[in-house]
């Protein structure tokens, strides 16, 4: 099962520090998967509300076997999706956009599920933690993004 830190965060949530590079790479660290907040304005941005902490396209294809990069607009879901010059789309970034969806998919066909939404074996669970879902849901879905993700190692 995919064990994902939400925003870095693994022991409950940290605005201060959430979709920090530092931050993330330290979950990562720790083994786990990292969504990530994604905004590209004249460059690459992290930040939930707004764009914040500059990352580099490199930074983010060099970590892209453990980010879940979801994008907050549709200009930054579009740039990720583009074929150009430069092969973004041959990147291995997973990535997602999503605005009150029951669930949407990501580009690597993983199914991003919102709180008390139905499971599959293909669902990311999204925060489990405000959702009743039985142990047999939960250990059977892909995988888990909280921001208590530590709660669901074994």
């Amino acid at each position: 099962m995919l064990l994902i830190a939400h925003r870095g965060n693994m022991d409950g949530c940290n605005p201060k520090m959430e979709n920090k590079p530092s931050y993330v790479l330290a979950a990562m660290n720790n083994g786990f998967d990292c969504e990530i907040d994604i905004w590209y304005e004249k460059g690459w941005w992290l930040g939930h509300d707004k764009p914040q902490r500059k990352v580099t396209f490199n930074w983010l294809v060099n970590h892209s076997s453990k980010l879940w990069v979801h994008a907050k607009d549709i200009p930054t879901m579009y740039k990720l999706s583009k074929r150009d010059g430069k092969n973004i789309w041959n990147h291995n970034l997973n990535y997602f956009w999503h605005q009150n969806d029951d669930c949407t998919l990501t580009n690597h066909n993983w199914i991003w599920t919102f709180p008390k939404k139905q499971l599959t074996k293909r669902s990311i669970c999204v925060m489990p933690e405000s959702a009743f879902y039985t142990d047999n849901e939960l250990w059977n879905c892909g995988g888990i993004c909280s921001n208590h993700i530590v709660d669901y190692t074994l």
